[in-house]
């Protein structure tokens, strides 16, 4: 883009710029330096137009250093942002292998529970009757409740160390009818 000259006026003087931005842009600028000397000079009368000028330039100073200085906080803030923004990616891409992992499981955990079960031979029997699970149904349509109730006749090493040698486990699961 071709420098062009345009011609402002600020606090009553006229000023030819040589500039590169559009005419519109360099005229607004003026138009508002030229506000804010003329709000200077209207709130305190008895000073001067370079005395105003100076106040103007000062007060467009300190604006541009406050704002200078919102701006590198609010950098601060966007990396924060983009920091937390990627931990989070990163913990959604974990919590998705995650859930992966656990449908896989739940479907191979489906596929064993239908799978048919193999017979037990005489030889297996002898042996698990050792140390058997027994879990006894119930159903109670008076609680609107069901569940099993499983017990155990292995013995408990930590009960025979303490001298019950009949210890058995007794656990029940039931939930409510609905």
């Amino acid at each position: 883009m071709d420098s062009k000259n345009v011609i402002i006026y600020v606090a009553g003087q006229r000023f030819s710029l040589r500039t590169k931005d559009t005419e519109e842009y360099v005229i607004s600028t003026g138009e508002q330096v030229d506000l804010r000397i003329k709000g200077i000079q209207n709130d305190n009368p008895r000073f001067n137009r370079d005395t105003c000028a100076i106040l103007a330039a000062l007060d467009y100073c300190d604006d541009m250093r406050k704002l200078s200085s919102r701006v590198d906080i609010l950098r601060d803030q966007v990396k924060d942002y983009l920091a937390d923004g990627e931990r989070l990616r990163s913990e959604n891409a974990n919590l998705k292998n995650e859930i992966q992992k656990l449908r896989e499981e739940i479907k191979t955990l489906k596929e064993q529970k239908s799978a048919p079960v193999k017979p037990v031979k005489a030889e297996d029997k002898k042996q698990t009757n050792k140390n058997t699970n027994h879990s006894v149904p119930y159903a109670s349509p008076q609680s609107q409740r069901y569940g099993v109730q499983s017990f155990s006749n292995t013995k408990d090493t930590k009960a025979q160390a303490k001298g019950l040698e009949n210890y058995h486990q007794f656990s029940i699961f039931d939930k409510e009818i609905k």
